[in-house]
């Protein structure tokens, strides 16, 4: 990133953030400028980093705390259930998986053709068959 900074203000880009109206000031040219410009950039990115690891605390303290409440089963999106039959006999009439989740989609909310894709992989799986589902090469799959 830092040879970034430096390679744009090599081009005469300066840098500006509508946000932080100090960063402005670190727009000075040759030696301090550079020297500026890196300390700005590991600051900001050190920050970024801090606010990343805050996150994610967060994010693991609450899903502590309804895990420890036993109230996880409203956590996350929810499970997407088809009949798996139901759904290898509408691939197998339109042979296309966007088809198919253009239709199921009408029934189940969020069903998207990369779970139609997953779900028969899943059957196949179990079925002991091919890991794959083999598309049409002009399918717009």
């Amino acid at each position: 990133m830092i040879r970034d900074l430096n390679d744009l203000s090599l081009w005469g880009v300066k840098l500006h953030s509508v946000q932080e109206d100090f960063l402005d000031s670190f727009n000075v040219e040759g030696e301090l400028g550079a020297i500026l410009r890196r300390f700005i950039s590991e600051v900001l990115a050190w920050q970024a980093q801090l606010e990343a690891i805050k996150l994610s605390d967060r994010v693991k303290a609450a899903y502590n705390r309804k895990r420890e409440a036993g109230e996880l089963a409203d956590w996350g999106r929810p499970a997407i259930e088809l009949d798996h039959a139901a759904v290898k006999a509408k691939y197998d009439e339109t042979r296309s998986l966007r088809k198919t989740a253009e239709y199921f989609s009408q029934f189940v909310k969020g069903c998207s053709h990369q779970t139609i894709r997953r779900l028969l992989q899943k059957g196949q799986n179990q079925d002991g068959l091919e890991n794959r589902i083999e598309s049409p090469v002009n399918s717009s799959d």
